[in-house]
């Protein structure tokens, strides 16, 4: 059974920001997801797990502004995933 840990990584620090009001550099954080699939004749089954240690947006700083930022913007920039973890399997059959 193939089987591929994946993860990335941001190290604290490192990114600066100017448009965030919350915080003026990057915390770091880890993720981790694992994709697993096992090929069975003519059918191929898979399992894909993401973000394991659950990392989000929300968990540090809030998305929205307390006062609009440059242009109107109500929220903050993108940093880390916003959506936590996710599972998704599947098959495909090869005709």
């Amino acid at each position: 059974m193939p089987f591929d840990p994946l993860s990335s990584s941001c190290t604290p620090g490192r990114t600066p920001w100017r448009e965030n009001p919350y915080r003026s550099v990057a915390p770091g954080y880890t993720t981790v997801g694992v994709l697993a699939s096992q090929q069975l004749v003519r059918l191929m089954v898979y399992l894909n797990l993401e973000n394991l240690t659950n990392v989000r947006q929300t968990n540090f700083d809030p998305l929205l502004r307390v006062t609009p930022g440059e242009g109107g913007r109500r929220t903050v920039g993108e940093w880390t995933p916003l959506e936590g973890r996710s599972a998704n399997a599947g098959m495909r059959v090869r005709l």
